[in-house]
């Protein structure tokens, strides 16, 4: 059997993920208050987040020399490095996607540019079948009690729907209930042949939509759909097309 080429997977995921960082520079320049999380001393943030979106539309367009993902990886960590209140997923899944595509753009070895590429989609179904495995430990997310709680934080708080749900246990477990069940069985439907694939990669973006809007995570969709070409490939490979 002839081995999958990577490269139109690995294309997909280079693009999406420079709309997904880009965009995240775009809006951290057009919103100050959103560069809480660079170091207050960090004077060159301003420009490094100009250099970030400038290369990031550049690589979405298609233009995509070998060393144009190193640098955006470097803004990432310098990013990262800055950070105040810790990391959330999609910052976390970023930071590995541009690892994985800084090391396939250097190489013309399809093996290699796999490897990165399997390396991303084991990332992203690790990051699912973790998170719902600590939910389905958590007391508060089986209660219905961990959803309002969220809500109502500073970071991903929405007052409203928090208090529309803080009195309705039942319908914040059943929601939570749906979420531990899509974050565990995510990672079991890829594999379950073109139908299983659809189903599984739909929820998973009617999930990130919605999380990203009620929580103000902007990049939650797009970052998390950048590592999914790596889990069409693992699937692929593993079951065939």
């Amino acid at each position: 059997m002839t081995p999958l080429d990577p490269t139109p997977f690995l294309d997909a995921t280079l693009r999406i993920a420079a709309v997904a960082t880009g965009l995240g520079a775009l809006e951290a320049l057009a919103f100050p208050s959103k560069l809480r999380s660079l170091r207050p001393r960090h004077r060159l943030s301003s420009p490094l987040l100009v250099v970030q979106a400038g290369l990031c539309l550049a690589l979405a367009a298609g233009v995509s020399p070998c060393f144009l993902p190193l640098p955006v990886l470097a803004i990432r960590l310098l990013r990262n490095r800055g950070e105040r209140w810790g990391l959330d997923g999609s910052d976390q899944m970023q930071t590995l996607l541009w690892i994985a595509l800084t090391v396939a753009m250097t190489t013309t070895d399809t093996g290699i540019r796999g490897v990165a590429l399997a390396f991303v989609g084991l990332q992203a179904l690790l990051a699912y079948t973790t998170a719902g495995l600590i939910k389905l430990r958590s007391e508060a997310w089986r209660e219905g009690l961990a959803l309002p709680r969220i809500l109502g934080t500073r970071a991903y708080g929405n007052p409203t729907l928090a208090a529309w749900l803080a009195p309705r246990p039942r319908l914040s477990a059943l929601v939570g209930w749906a979420v531990v069940a899509l974050e565990c069985l995510l990672p079991i439907g890829v594999f379950l042949g073109h139908r299983g694939r659809i189903a599984s990669l739909a929820s998973a973006a009617l999930f990130h939509l919605v999380t990203g809007h009620v929580m103000g995570l902007s990049g939650f969709l797009l970052t998390f759909l950048a590592a999914w070409p790596g889990i069409l490939y693992l699937a692929c490979c593993t079951w065939g097309a």
